[in-house]
């Protein structure tokens, strides 16, 4: 346990809580010591931040690298879903809504540029699959 009272005595320094919730929730706080040049910012996470595996959708798209069409494979699901695809340095260049209804799920990769990306689609149902892929002319 931090005694704040006691860091904000000795620091000169304010500590601001930013949010607290009990229970299953987030704290944060922080405190400066701008004399000695740092200050601190503590979290205390109490919620699970990952997404459960059972949520998460394995696939390996092929062929990888691609140079046009891109087959991810599905098997067993269906339904409704939001494919979005990112380069590396995190910029969307497509979005799309799709259905998956087979085995197969195609996409055209011909418009890319050459480079690796990283292929989103989260199922309306919840579920998801992150995957890269890389375009090659």
């Amino acid at each position: 346990v931090v005694d704040y009272a006691g860091v904000q005595a000795v620091t000169g320094e304010p500590i601001y809580t930013i949010g607290y919730s009990t229970g299953a929730g987030i704290s944060w706080g922080y405190f400066g010591d701008l004399e000695n040049g740092y200050s601190c910012i503590g979290v205390d996470m109490k919620m699970p931040v990952s997404v459960p595996e059972n949520d998460m959708v394995q696939t390996t798209p092929f062929p990888n690298p691609a140079t046009d069409l891109i087959s991810i494979p599905l098997n067993g699901y269906s339904g409704a879903a939001s494919l979005q695809v990112f380069d590396l340095a995190g910029n969307k260049v497509d979005e799309s809504r799709v259905s998956v209804a087979g085995e197969l799920l195609r996409m055209d990769v011909g418009s890319f540029s050459n480079g690796v990306y990283i292929f989103q689609m989260n199922f309306d149902n919840g579920q998801r699959s992150t995957f890269r892929v890389a375009v090659t002319k």
